[in-house]
C-alpha cells in the first residue's frame, strides 16, 4: 500500500476519518459512531479500537485533527476526550499529527473561514472527484487535504490553501500553543 495521510474530524458521538494517498487519491471516508447505549467510558474505548483498527491497517505517515471549536462546557469536555483518545492513537503510530481550528480547515477548503459544512463537501467533492455529504466526512478529508499541504504532499492551489500555510508556518515560529500546532508525538 502506498503512503497515505489521515484527516479527523473528532467528536464524541461521530467522528470522521479520511484516508488520502500522498499523491492526492482519496482511500477511504468513514464514521466512527460508538454505541449510544453504552457508558462514556467504553464508548471512548469503541473509538480507540475502531480508530486503531483503520490505522493500523493504512500506516499514515501524517495528519491533522480539528482543533476544538466553542460550544457549551459539556460538549467541550467530550469532545476533549474523544480527541485525546485519537491523539493517544496518533501517538502510539508515531507519526505528526497537527492540530487546525475548524476556521482555518474551512479557509483551506473552501476559500473563507465562515464556509458551511455543504460548501466543504462541495469543495472536496470536485477536488476528489467523488460525492460527498456535508458533515464529519467531508470534514475529515479537508483535515486530510490539510495534512497533504502541511506535510509538503502537495502544493496550494488557491488563496486559501496558502494562507493556512502561511499561518501554520507562522505559528511554528512563534509558539506551539497557538491554535494551528504541530504535534510530533508523544
Amino acid at each position: 500500500m502506498s503512503k497515505c495521510i489521515v484527516g479527523i474530524d473528532a467528536a464524541y458521538r461521530r467522528t470522521g476519518v479520511a484516508f488520502i494517498s500522498i499523491e492526492g487519491v482519496l482511500l477511504q471516508t468513514t464514521v466512527i459512531k460508538p454505541n449510544i447505549k453504552l457508558s462514556g467510558a467504553e464508548k471512548l474505548y469503541q473509538l480507540r479500537a475502531a480508530f486503531d483498527t483503520l490505522l493500523e491497517h493504512y500506516r499514515p505517515v501524517a495528519g491533522v485533527i480539528e482543533d476544538y471549536s466553542l460550544g457549551s462546557i459539556h460538549d467541550i469536555r467530550r469532545l476533549a476526550e474523544a480527541s485525546g483518545v485519537i491523539k493517544a492513537c496518533c501517538g502510539g503510530y508515531k507519526f505528526p499529527c497537527a492540530e487546525l481550528a475548524p476556521m482555518q480547515l474551512k479557509l483551506l477548503a473552501a476559500d473563507h473561514g465562515h464556509a458551511t459544512k455543504e460548501e466543504v463537501a462541495i469543495s472536496m467533492s470536485k477536488l476528489y472527484k467523488t460525492k460527498l455529504e456535508a458533515g464529519d466526512e467531508a470534514d475529515a478529508v479537508a483535515a486530510a487535504h490539510a495534512a497533504r499541504l502541511l506535510f509538503k504532499y502537495a502544493k496550494p492551489t488557491k488563496r486559501g490553501e496558502a494562507e493556512v500555510l502561511v499561518k501554520f508556518a507562522q505559528s511554528k515560529t512563534r509558539n506551539k500553543t497557538s491554535k494551528v500546532t504541530l504535534d510530533q508525538g508523544f
